[in-house]
């Protein structure tokens, strides 16, 4: 059966008033190629998205959309079973593993990936602009000042390069624990303190 777009209108059919953030009022016109109406006819409605957003990480996906994969048909039926379940994918931004190296950013290779999750229908987050765990180790013995000028750069750089394809991002990845961070040296932490 053809899919029907939904034109806004009304619907005395919409009964469950229990949740109305989650309804809305349709009316659909059955018509055929030439315009005339198609009266009688069977119509089948589905929703085929929303504006939900429910999501897991994509990390697993990115070699295989980049044609990567030691296992393309494994990696094929993960990507379809993620799509069947999710619309909101999460990539790594992981600043140690993002920029081993100062001013060598993995950009093309991420920006490749959310471009094909993205034509794949996928609404994307970047994680994270921010996270003392995972802070480049060429940050280290830095000033407070020079690392905060280098992260504002970093968080310029990714959110202005990634416009239109990423336009959420989760800024700091734990927060609450960054100043009193002692498991490992980072350069985030004292910036915290500074």
């Amino acid at each position: 059966m053809p899919e029907i777009p939904v034109a806004g209108g009304s619907c005395a059919a919409v009964q469950d008033v229990s949740m109305p953030h989650r309804l809305a009022a349709s009316t659909i016109a059955l018509v055929d190629a030439t315009g005339a109406p198609r009266a009688g006819q069977p119509v089948e409605v589905r929703q085929i998205s929303h504006d939900f957003l429910f999501g897991n990480i994509l990390f697993d996906l990115i070699n295989f959309v980049l044609g990567c994969s030691d296992d393309e048909s494994r990696d094929q039926a993960q990507l379809a079973a993620w799509c069947d379940l999710f619309n909101f994918g999460t990539l790594p931004f992981y600043w140690r593993t993002f920029e081993q190296t100062e001013g060598s950013p993995n950009t093309d290779a991420l920006h490749n990936a959310a471009r094909k999750f993205r034509d794949l229908g996928i609404k994307l987050k970047g994680h994270p602009l921010a996270w003392h765990t995972m802070a480049p180790r060429w940050l280290l013995g830095r000033p407070p000042a020079d690392v905060e000028k280098l992260l504002q750069g970093r968080i310029t750089r990714e959110v202005s390069g990634f416009a239109g394809l990423i336009d959420t991002w989760d800024a700091i990845n734990e927060l609450v624990i960054m100043p009193v961070f002692a498991a490992e040296d980072n350069a985030i932490t004292p910036l915290c303190l500074a």
